[in-house]
């Protein structure tokens, strides 16, 4: 690249740097928001703005306009004047002339310290533009004219006066506003927040008569006012809040801006209080805030530029946070039906204690009616049933007994008649349970070399016994069961099982005495025969003679031989083949104590005597 090229290229950008970094003088025509005049002011230029610092001044051709002040990094910091001098104003229903005088200090482009205004309007007004419902609404600003009926017709001046104090661009501290001399005043304090506090003093006119107001705020939200009409010195409470804003409080939470008041959530919102605000309150402050009207505006927007706007206004009113209350209520509602299921479950859970106990009572009873039951139509019940019927019928007094027989007969003899019976019934019962049963050999314990004798038959249903077991080497085991087992004895060749004795156990009679005999021999088919009509085996009635020595006789049969034979002559002959016709037997006796103590008495069978 050609040297002299690069050497002006360089130039040329370094010329430019320098030239967006200088501090510049502009002094040229301006244009306000209202205005248009000519400004002085120092800039350095930045490629896409202006960057104002230093000192600035704004005036218009007739120097009826003055504003001054300093910038600094393009915000207004310092003191600031405004000055109007005879500034001709008008807006829809008056029209305005108007000198002021505002000044205060900004830094960083907001509000800071006390700020002065001095205003004095004269207005006038043209009857014939203004409509009788602008004429009427003017009477609400009548604290402008001391009370006075407005006249269309007069001009009149106006003379305005407001101290106000602020910190980080909100109101805070002491607070003022007079017209004409402090006829109509306000007065009051902010607090570090930049909302009304305490006491304000509000003196305006209404309706042509003087009122003087007191309200008393905590935190920007209005508790109480207070009016005293100046024509009968009566002081009226207009407005109390007191109890609910003190509640509210009481359960404020700064940092959360809420307060929770039973089951409903308030906060704070910046606003007025529309069924106590008054004009001339409203005027007071907005005076501060207004950045259009020339007639109610301290002109701190007149140059906007580097200016923030108030970020707080001062008045808060109490309002339902309707998002938390609406959360709470759900909360509530799921903790309401929680509880609700809770106790839902606690009296479903009760029912069902109760159903238990219920069942189980009924379960009881029902145990305790099956015991009943179980033990009326056991041998032992029916026994001492038999008994009770029995001797009861005994004690009853006869037809043809003298009442003189009838007590000697049963004081002399009621002990002796009530162990008759008992022994009578016994026998009568026992016998019902001896009986001859068809019987095989079933599991065969190759351990202790025993065989378990298991009964069948019509006969065998009702017959409660232990078990049968008797000792059978187990040399014999497999011929015995091969010929006594259970295939044997469904082609009609069981064991027969006589009954000799028996005794009571767990209420019923079971056999404690026993003749097992094994038939051997052709004429085994002749003590049994077959009925095709039940299909099953029948023994007749049968008898032992001579305590089984000797003949055994078996209903037409007659009578058949028995024989004791040992276990070892009958090893021999089965192994021989050659065992004799006849019957052989085992003798099988009950091995068990815990039998039923059958002494029966007339107390214990609740058995009442006449005598």
């Amino acid at each position: 690249m050609n040297k002299k090229l690069l050497f002006g290229l360089i130039l040329t950008i370094t010329t430019g740097q320098l030239a967006f970094g200088q501090t510049k003088v502009y002094n040229g025509s301006f244009n306000s928001s209202n205005f248009q005049g000519n400004a002085t002011y120092n800039y350095t230029e930045q490629p896409d703005k202006r960057i104002f610092s230093g000192p600035f001044t704004f005036k218009t051709a007739n120097n009826a306009v003055n504003i001054s002040g300093s910038f600094q990094n393009d915000m207004k910091n310092g003191l600031w004047k405004f000055v109007l001098t005879n500034v001709s104003y008008t807006d829809l229903v008056m029209k305005y002339v108007i000198t002021a005088n505002v000044t205060g200090n900004f830094v960083n482009g907001n509000l800071d310290g006390i700020w002065n205004l001095s205003r004095t309007k004269v207005i006038s007004f043209s009857s014939s533009g203004i409509s009788s419902y602008y004429q009427n609404s003017l009477n609400a600003l009548s604290y402008l004219f001391d009370g006075n009926t407005v006249d269309f017709k007069k001009s009149t001046t106006v003379t305005e006066k407001s101290t106000a104090t602020f910190k980080d661009n909100h109101f805070s501290g002491s607070f003022s506003y007079s017209v004409n001399g402090g006829k109509s005043i306000v007065k009051g304090q902010f607090n570090e927040q930049g909302y009304f506090e305490g006491s304000w003093t509000v003196n305006y006119y209404q309706d042509g008569i003087l009122h003087f107001q007191t309200r008393n705020y905590q935190n920007g939200v209005l508790v109480t006012i207070k009016n005293k009409d100046n024509s009968t010195g009566e002081v009226v409470t207009v407005y109390d809040k007191t109890v609910e804003v003190n509640e509210f409080f009481q359960n404020y939470s700064h940092s959360e801006n809420v307060s929770k008041i039973d089951k409903t959530y308030y906060t704070l919102a910046e606003g007025k209080t529309q069924e106590s605000s008054i004009t001339f309150l409203e005027d007071a402050i907005e005076i501060w805030y207004n950045n259009t009207s020339l007639g109610k505006s301290a002109y701190l927007f007149e140059i906007e530029r580097g200016t923030n706007k108030l970020t707080i206004y001062p008045e808060r009113k109490i309002v339902i946070d309707e998002d938390r209350t609406e959360k709470l209520r759900q909360e509530e509602e799921e903790i309401a039906n929680e509880i609700r299921r809770k106790q839902e479950a606690e009296e479903e859970e009760k029912r069902q204690i109760e159903l238990t106990k219920k069942r189980q009572e009924q379960e009881k009873k029902w145990e305790e009616e099956k015991k009943i039951r179980e033990f009326e139509n056991s041998d032992f019940g029916k026994l001492q049933k038999a008994i009770k019927v029995e001797f009861t019928a005994w004690l009853e007094k006869g037809e043809f007994e003298t009442q003189q027989d009838y007590e000697k007969r049963v004081k002399s003899n009621y002990q002796l008649e009530f162990d008759k019976i008992v022994q009578n019934q016994i026998v009568e019962s026992k016998k019902y349970s001896i009986k001859v049963l068809s019987g095989t050999l079933s599991d065969y314990d190759i351990d202790n070399e025993t065989f378990n004798v298991k009964l069948f038959g019509e006969y065998s249903r009702n017959i409660q016994t232990p078990p049968i077991i008797i000792k059978i080497p187990k040399n014999l085991a497999q011929n015995l069961k091969q010929k006594y087992g259970d295939e044997k004895a469904s082609r009609g060749e069981p064991l027969l099982v006589h009954i000799l004795d028996v005794s009571m156990i767990n209420n019923n009679w079971v056999p404690s005495r026993l003749f097992i005999i094994f038939p051997n021999g052709e004429r085994q088919t002749s003590y049994n025969y077959y009925q095709p009509y039940y299909n099953k085996y029948y023994w007749d009635q049968t008898k032992i003679l001579d305590n089984g020595k000797g003949k055994y006789q078996l209903g037409y049969a007659g009578n058949i031989d028995l024989k004791a034979v040992s276990l070892k002559s009958i090893d021999t002959q089965f192994k021989n083949n050659s065992l004799d016709s006849g019957v052989f037997y085992f003798e099988w006796l009950l091995n068990d104590t815990n039998l039923n103590n059958l002494k029966f008495t007339i107390e214990a069978m609740g058995i009442t005597l006449p005598f």
